[in-house]
């Protein structure tokens, strides 16, 4: 969010964030470390196009969504139904995020 910049603060180079959320070329959904889960997804994922999260274990997750000046961590127990990559929590997230965009 606000490429890198805290108050008055830059944390880290406004680039790297534009280069990490940038498909790679043996993924077109992955960049540095970050899926991006809206980029050119069908359904409920790409209706938020910007939507990018780092993906732990245990349903661990941070995810990103500048348009929505969105950052939102996850942490606790795992969902109900999960993946290494997706659990209910992402499709729970993807609805509530096109409700308040409305």
């Amino acid at each position: 969010m606000r490429g890198g910049r805290w108050l008055e603060e830059q944390l880290s180079a406004p680039q790297w964030f534009a280069e990490a959320w940038t498909p790679t070329a043996l993924k077109g959904d992955y960049g540095y470390l970050w899926w991006l889960l809206g980029r050119g997804r069908a359904g409920p994922l790409g209706s938020v196009p910007d939507l990018v999260a780092a993906l732990g274990a245990q349903d661990q997750k941070i995810y990103v969504s500048p348009a929505n000046e969105l950052v939102l961590s996850r942490q606790g127990g795992a969902a109900a139904e999960t993946t290494e990559a997706q659990s209910d929590f992402d499709a729970a997230l993807v609805t509530a995020l096109s409700r308040a965009r409305r």
